[in-house]
């Protein structure tokens, strides 16, 4: 096993850690997936989203109240999240992240900065 090899897997296992300590221990990969692809495509709308991730629209959008204040069961999200109406269409919304989701996506992009 080669030292980039390791140090690449050193730098997930961080990842995963940290994801576990500052979101939930319980967060499906796939809801952290949504995530990073919001913090990446800032401004987009469900359609959009759905479609750099080759996923559902019902599975997206399930993510996306996830990972807002509240879950489509009316319990507490992640807060990491949130939507805005498009200026455009007032029947579209967009997704952008919060405070504490640009720290999050802020502490990620760090972790995998590091050498």
């Amino acid at each position: 096993m080669t030292d980039d090899y390791k140090s690449a897997l050193v730098k997930a296992d961080r990842i995963l850690s940290f994801l576990r300590t500052a979101i939930s221990p319980l967060l499906p990969l796939q809801v952290a997936h949504t995530f990073v692809m919001v913090a990446r495509n800032e401004g987009k709308n469900l359609t959009e989203i759905t479609e750099l991730m080759s996923s559902k629209v019902s599975t997206v959008s399930r993510h996306l109240l996830d990972l807002g204040d509240y879950t489509r069961k009316m319990e507490p999200g992640y807060g990491l999240v949130e939507s805005k109406t498009a200026p455009t269409n007032l029947r579209t919304k967009q997704f952008y992240l919060t405070s504490r989701g640009k720290l999050v996506a802020r502490e990620l992009a760090t972790i995998l900065q590091e050498s």
